[in-house]
């Protein structure tokens, strides 16, 4: 990761994910924040891939919702 200029974190918000992403966050320098938490983008959700499989889930919701109308 340190060959980037900017590292986007997406990882678990379990327990270890979370203490990974604090721990990165600590890295930054002050100056620029090169590690940046990007959890909040799937707040409500284990992971991305949750949060992913949700927004499926809704859009076949409204699918199905539209072809009774």
């Amino acid at each position: 990761m340190e060959e980037y200029k900017t590292v986007h974190l997406i990882l678990d918000r379990d327990t270890a994910g979370t203490n990974a992403t604090k721990r990165a966050l600590e890295w930054n320098t002050g100056k620029e924040d090169k590690y940046i938490d990007r959890s909040e983008f799937y707040k409500g959700h284990k992971d991305l891939n949750a949060w992913l499989i949700h927004q499926q889930y809704i859009k076949e919701q409204n699918r199905s919702i539209g072809r009774h109308l």
